[in-house]
């Protein structure tokens, strides 16, 4: 009886081991993943590029869709950050671009 006892908590143990290690897998998949997306999205933007086009080209993307909207900066300018989720909660990589009539700049961050 306590061989079957034994036996069982060892393999509770061992699956619970597991599925901890699975879960640990994912999320650094998804990190690397969001990591890539962002870098990828942000290295297609160029200076000059149409804001519009920007907002089209972010919306067919793996990017978050609450992340596109374009906010005021100073004066003329205003800022978009496009954000992709990564695996551990509250964790988004992203692009941050600068624009008026034009793209000024496009930057890649990391937020967690």
């Amino acid at each position: 009886m306590l061989r079957k006892l034994v036996r069982f908590v060892l393999f509770a143990a061992l699956a619970l081991f597991g599925l901890v290690a699975a879960l640990l897998a994912y999320l650094a998949y998804a990190e690397h993943q969001a990591k890539e997306h962002a870098r990828a999205f942000c290295d297609s933007v160029k200076v000059g590029d149409d804001p519009l086009g920007v907002v089209v080209r972010a919306t067919r993307s793996e990017a978050l869709r609450s992340s596109l909207t374009w906010r005021p900066a100073d004066g003329n300018t205003k800022t978009l950050e496009v954000l992709f989720a990564g695996g551990i909660p509250l964790s988004a990589h992203g692009c941050r671009i600068q624009a008026s009539e034009q793209v000024m700049s496009a930057a890649y961050f990391h937020t967690r």
